[in-house]
């Protein structure tokens, strides 16, 4: 066994008892994912997350998602990601749109309209990132 497996081991050995000691739902992993926007497309050890879900029986959150290609976030769901974190898109088409608004429409200070131009747009923003995810028509159980 390499040094890299044998930390490997011992790292889901520590989520296992972690899991098993709190009794949580849901567990959140670092697999080379961060919050915010990424410089280039995040590498991803996707193997984790099946490794984790496969040992605890419990899905995994994933948090900073906002810039995932549609392929990473096929795969990490695939393997038993069953909350996916978008937050910094959602930020990011609520600041463009009412940035967009104030452009289009200069010395309008209109709060229903800018907030009309942003809900539109943080919902078309959600509808996407729900068929993306596949989750389009599904009830939360």
């Amino acid at each position: 066994m390499t040094g890299d497996e044998a930390e490997h081991v011992q790292s889901l050995e520590t989520v296992v008892d972690f899991v098993r000691a709190t009794g949580v739902d849901v567990f959140a992993p670092a697999i080379g994912n961060a919050h915010g926007v990424y410089a280039s497309t995040p590498k991803l050890d996707s193997g984790r997350v099946t490794d984790i879900v496969e040992a605890t029986g419990i899905p995994v959150a994933l948090h900073g998602g906002t810039g995932m290609t549609p392929d990473q976030f096929s795969d990490l769901i695939s393997r038993g990601c069953a909350k996916v974190n978008i937050s910094t898109a959602l930020k990011i088409a609520y600041m463009k749109s009412g940035f967009e608004y104030m452009s289009a429409h200069p010395g309008e200070y209109d709060p229903p309209g800018i907030f009309t131009a942003q809900r539109a747009a943080v919902m078309e923003m959600a509808r996407y990132h729900i068929r993306l995810f596949g989750s389009e028509g599904k009830a939360w159980a």
